[in-house]
Parts: structure tokens; C-alpha cells; sequence
């Protein structure tokens, strides 16, 4: 059974990855899947990014930089719903939507795409970490401010 402790430490890792993407901490956010992968339904990540310096060179590589350094953007994440574990070695899902929000020089305020994450952590010694970020892109509005790729 997951603590309410378990459960706060959980979703402090969803909110800090997606702070970390927002102030361009790709450092900071690779060091998060130093032992763990993210891949998507689209992109570049498709193919899963596993270790600290695959997920940073690639957050590096395909977000754009706005003049404050940052990413211009706020990701929000909703709808959390953490699965109850069966057992202390059994990983946990949490599943929940994101939608990220953007401001440029060239763009208002607007949302800009909308999706799921489906995340997998596991608890390595009394602290929990991402095994797993799975992020599906639902929804796509004007990416052309935040990324270098196609979606």
C-alpha cells in the first residue's frame, strides 16, 4: 500500500519534470532518467531515450530557447490517478493529461498541444524515480515557437 508520503514524493516527480522542461533544466532533467527512458507516440522519441545524457541531448536538440533562456512555456498536469501497488517490488503507474501553454514575442498566450503521460516509478532504496515516461500527444495547436522538430 502507498503512503501518503508515497504518493506526495510520486507527483512531485510528474511536477518537476515538468518545471524542468519549462525552465530548460535539460540537465536536471536528464539526471531524473540517469536509470530510466521516456518515449512517445510521436518524434524524435519515439524510439525510447534512456539515460541522462540521451534525454538531454535530445531536450537540448528539439525544444527551442526563447529569449529569457527558458522554453516560454507551462506545462499543467491534471487528472492524476495513481495505481495502487501489489507488492514492494512492483512498479507503480501513474497516468495523467498535460497541456502545455505558451507565450512568445511572436505568439499570445495560448495552448499549444495536450496529451497523456503514462509514468512507471520504482522505489530504489526510500526514494521513488521515473522507470518510465510514456508521453501521448493527443491534441496539437502552433508548436512552431517551442519546437525544432515535427510532431
Amino acid at each position: 500500500m502507498l503512503s501518503v508520503l508515497d504518493l506526495q514524493e510520486i507527483k512531485n516527480l510528474m511536477y518537476t519534470y515538468a518545471l524542468y522542461v519549462d525552465q530548460r533544466e535539460h540537465v536536471r532533467l536528464g539526471e531524473m532518467f540517469a536509470k530510466g527512458a521516456i518515449r512517445s507516440n510521436r518524434g524524435e522519441v519515439g524510439v525510447a531515450l534512456a539515460g541522462a545524457d540521451a534525454v538531454r541531448a535530445a531536450y537540448d536538440r528539439n525544444n527551442k530557447v526563447m529569449p529569457d533562456g527558458t522554453a516560454g512555456t507551462k506545462h499543467l498536469v491534471t487528472n492524476i490517478n495513481i495505481s495502487p501497488r501489489q507488492d514492494r517490488e512492483s512498479p507503480v503507474v501513474a497516468t495523467s493529461y498535460f497541456t502545455v501553454c505558451q507565450a512568445t514575442p511572436a505568439l499570445p498566450l495560448q495552448p499549444i498541444v495536450m496529451g497523456r503521460y503514462e509514468d512507471r516509478f520504482v522505489l530504489e532504496g526510500d526514494n521513488w524515480r521515473f522507470d518510465q515516461k510514456i508521453i501521448f500527444v493527443d491534441l496539437m495547436g502552433d508548436l512552431r515557437e517551442h519546437l525544432n522538430i515535427q510532431l
